[in-house]
């Protein structure tokens, strides 16, 4: 990721918390997380940057990251625009996460043992205390509802609620 890259995701970011970069900052807390976030995947890509500013930027990171519930591993691919409503127990661990994610409190997409993580289409919405955990696919344009436990694949265009999670007729 270059420096360009990286001011063009932190401004699809921060559209996605109504604002520019500095005001987002300043007046939305969980904007801090997704701003360092994207700052220590921007230093992980130079090694001089990371020997210098990596460590301070990690535990900046850790710091917020613990202060307002959310974890958001560094290791994995998170589109543009993405969008934490409330923290609180959110946890990030999938393969791929696509563009314009949102992500509300305490949501999991977590690993299962032996399954596999979950792969995260475009524009998808996750709402509060919903589960996705092992090798499940949320194509594009999808939304998981409250309290859903899913564990099958979602198709695209779809909403689906329940435990086990099933498509809501439309």
């Amino acid at each position: 990721m270059k420096y360009n890259e990286l001011l063009k995701t932190l401004r699809g970011d921060a559209n996605r918390y109504m604002g520019g970069v500095i005001s987002s900052y300043i007046y939305k807390p969980l904007f801090r997380v997704v701003f360092w976030y994207r700052f220590v995947c921007y230093l992980k890509q130079s090694r001089l940057l990371k020997f210098t500013f990596g460590m301070p930027a990690y535990s900046i990171l850790k710091h917020l990251e613990y202060k307002y519930g959310v974890f958001l591993n560094t290791n994995i691919h998170i589109g543009t625009g993405l969008y934490i409503e409330h923290g609180g127990c959110i946890y990030l661990n999938a393969d791929y996460i696509g563009d314009n994610f949102s992500v509300f409190h305490e949501v999991t997409l977590g690993v299962s043992p032996g399954k596999g993580k979950p792969y995260v289409g475009n524009n998808v919405s996750v709402y509060m205390g919903a589960k996705v955990i092992g090798n499940v696919y949320l194509h594009d344009n999808c939304v998981v509802g409250a309290n859903s436990v899913v564990t099958k694949d979602v198709r695209e265009g779809t909403t689906v609620v329940g435990i086990p999670a099933r498509e809501l007729n439309n």
